[in-house]
């Protein structure tokens, strides 16, 4: 005769086994992903930065070697190479800076530099420095860490197969 107890123990610590499973699953499963996107970071590049000044306004130009798909985040200071300590951070900005989809050739900042900085007409040694990071798509770790709780959850929640209840008193006998 078969105890329905000792059945459904059997049960739950099989299912316990593939929960347990699961969490080990997709841990690894997210850590390969932020792996992933790590090395996919070291391959973004930013070359042939250039400018020119107007009256009001300089226009920066850049190449963002990445993947177009991709949103990143361009960041620019104004620099010398005479005066290391010096950096100013422009405020007044438009077009490919800030977070967006700015991979590619020739891409165009405009800098309306009289609201931020007067330069010096006699120093000759400003130059500009671009960078540019990927924008983390965080969705993907906030559903990858409630799964994983979840699965925590629904594991350690589950009765014990030890034969006793929740209180530590043994289950009553099975009737015939």
């Amino acid at each position: 005769m078969i105890n329905y107890k000792q059945s459904q123990n059997k049960l739950i610590v099989s299912i316990k086994y593939a929960f347990g499973s699961s969490i080990v699953f997709l841990s690894l499963l997210f850590l390969s992903q932020f792996l992933s996107f790590n090395a996919q970071c070291q391959n973004i590049k930013v070359e042939n930065v250039s400018f020119t000044s107007g009256d009001n306004t300089i226009e920066i130009y850049y190449d963002l070697l990445g993947n177009v798909k991709h949103k990143y985040k361009v960041s620019v200071v104004l620099k010398r190479t005479g005066a290391p300590d010096f950096i100013v951070k422009p405020a007044s900005l438009t077009g490919a800076v800030g977070k967006g989809y700015f991979a590619g050739g020739k891409r165009k900042i405009v800098w309306n530099y009289r609201r931020d900085y007067q330069p010096d007409p006699n120093v000759t040694d400003y130059y500009f420095e671009v960078t540019a990071q990927r924008v983390k798509s965080t969705w993907l770790y906030y559903a990858g860490g409630v799964v994983v709780a979840g699965a925590a959850a629904v594991l350690f929640l589950m009765p014990s197969s030890s034969g006793e209840s929740d209180t530590g008193m043994p289950y009553p006998p099975n009737h015939p």
